[in-house]
């Protein structure tokens, strides 16, 4: 009995080292997760560094279907006849083209989903939906939209996150 009982004490303090040396490496990885979610959070707290960001996803998807810069499509290019620069320009056929410009509205779209009451988090949707509308009445008043010089009669608005994206549909539709 006694070898018996030396046994299992000694598999169970194996078992208890490595239990130990995994939750050590489980809380190793999530002070790292959260430095690095600080660190992207505060990356992005910059409106130039998430339309950077926001022009890099937008480069990134264009690439994976295939286009190809200076053929397909032109970058921060301006259009003859315009004062504005949109981020993306599309040649098409007829000498047309169709502008697209990436917006990226976080700041308030955070201050929603950190919210610790029902007013604050309806003050930032008001504010969120606010600053979507600003977005939108940007891009198009920024003479992306100008037949008489060569575009078609619309405009995309790019917004590089699927789950801001899906918010400002549920919410500002």
């Amino acid at each position: 009995i006694r070898t018996a009982m030396s046994s299992l004490e000694q598999a169970r303090a194996v078992q208890q080292a490595t239990l130990s040396e995994q939750i050590r490496s489980v809380a190793e990885q999530a002070t790292a997760l959260q430095g690095t979610t600080a660190s992207l959070r505060a990356a992005l707290a910059s409106p130039q560094a998430r339309g950077q960001w926001g022009e890099r996803m937008a480069e990134d998807v264009l690439r994976a279907g295939g286009l190809i810069e200076g053929v397909n499509y032109h970058k921060r290019k301006q259009a003859p006849g315009s004062s504005g620069i949109p981020d993306f320009a599309f040649p098409l056929p007829n000498g047309l083209h169709l502008n697209m410009d990436v917006k990226f509205p976080l700041s308030n779209y955070l201050r929603h989903v950190d919210a610790g009451s029902d007013v604050e988090r309806q003050d930032a949707l008001k504010a969120f939906t606010r600053d979507v509308r600003n977005r939108v009445k940007e891009v198009t008043d920024r003479e992306y939209i100008d037949p008489a010089n060569g575009t078609v009669d619309c405009v995309l608005l790019l917004i590089p996150n699927e789950q801001v994206h899906a918010f400002i549909h549920a919410n500002a539709p």
